[in-house]
């Protein structure tokens, strides 16, 4: 497969063009999106005649409020559309939900949305903290254990309500240390076979990464080093290590 993300894909031009060339060397297309452009139907099924079969789009709440606030754009109405056009077209679909102190308390919410247009993955992602997120700290951060917590309690909520209608739920980004006892939940770009991506402004082909993580000393001497990614440095510059809590490996199951 190869996915295309951006900015955003599905304004280039040539994109039935690209998924059109995969589909003629054999190979299954996918996008990484934030699904506006989605809402014309007249697009998704061009595309789908095209090759596309696979959709990671995002979703950050459960109301125009939540969302538009989060994205900083009236979206939430083209996202919702895009979604019930993707229903229809039977593609594997994925939604990511960026947790941050915005909607924290709006999970549970979120994903009894996402289950009217099931099957699909739901995936709560710890907000990383760079970028956009730099200057809106105020609104956005909170501990990492705080967010953690409001996603493994949507992912039981979820599981329990919404599993017989076709969703399941992944957590990414979080240290193994805050999701204990959901670590089969772990989603990301490595559980989903994803190997290399290459920027526009690249040449080549790099192997993935988690990202601008770091392991403090503390973590050092945790029986879960191993499989954990790390954490994200921006939240050791303003915690320190104070939210990361090291498994003995003596207590290890």
């Amino acid at each position: 497969m190869v996915l295309f993300s951006g900015g955003e894909p599905t304004v280039r031009k040539d994109i039935e063009d690209l998924m059109r060339l995969c589909k003629n060397a054999g190979l299954r297309s996918g996008l990484i999106t934030n699904a506006r452009m989605l809402a014309y139907k007249g697009l998704l099924e061009k595309l789908a005649d095209a090759g596309l079969s696979y959709i990671h789009t995002s979703l950050h709440g459960s109301s125009a409020e939540i969302h538009n606030r989060i994205t900083v754009a009236d979206s939430f109405d083209d996202v919702v559309s895009a979604l019930g056009n993707i229903k229809k077209l039977n593609m594997e679909l994925h939604v990511n939900t960026v947790v941050n102190r915005q909607n924290m308390a709006d999970l549970k919410r979120t994903a009894d949305l996402l289950s009217s247009f099931a099957p699909l993955n739901h995936k709560l992602s710890l907000v990383e903290p760079s970028g956009f997120f730099e200057g809106n700290r105020d609104s956005l951060l909170e501990r990492p254990s705080v967010l953690a917590g409001y996603a493994k309690e949507t992912v039981s909520y979820g599981v329990g309500r919404h599993s017989a209608g076709g969703m399941t739920f992944g957590l990414e980004g979080f240290s193994l240390c805050h999701i204990r006892g959901f670590e089969r939940y772990v989603d990301n770009l490595f559980t989903h076979g994803i190997e290399y991506m290459s920027e526009a402004y690249e040449g080549e082909f790099f192997p993935v990464d988690h990202g601008p993580r770091i392991y403090p000393e503390k973590c050092l001497g945790c029986a879960l080093r191993e499989s954990c990614p790390g954490v994200y440095k921006g939240f050791v510059e303003t915690y320190g290590d104070e939210d990361i809590f090291p498994l003995d490996r003596s207590k290890r199951l």
